[in-house]
């Protein structure tokens, strides 16, 4: 009975944290989604490499974030900047849609 209840537990406090981690990625995405265009030019010259998929991954995040704001222009925008950084990230290539 012990055992059972304590694996409940560990189980249940290690899905809460997985959802509180991925809440909180979601904030810091969004926030980064709407600085000022300023501060997004010199976060964007700072990437030690670009043209990566993880560049990519964030303009498509970025777009996203735009759908959401309803802002389709600006997500557009954003998706075939993804797309251009790497062809095979599918998601973009389906949000341009």
């Amino acid at each position: 009975m012990h055992r059972r209840l304590r694996r409940t537990t560990i189980l249940g406090v290690a899905f809460l944290l997985s959802i509180c981690i991925l809440f909180f990625a979601r904030q810091i995405s969004h926030a980064r989604a709407f600085q000022s265009p300023a501060s997004a030019k010199s976060e964007t010259k700072s990437a030690t490499k670009s043209g990566t998929q993880a560049d990519a991954i964030h303009h498509n995040n970025l777009g996203v974030a735009y759908m959401e704001r309803q802002e389709q222009k600006n997500a557009l925008v954003e998706f075939q900047k993804a797309y251009v950084l790497d062809a095979r990230l599918d998601a973009a290539r389906l949000n341009q849609a």
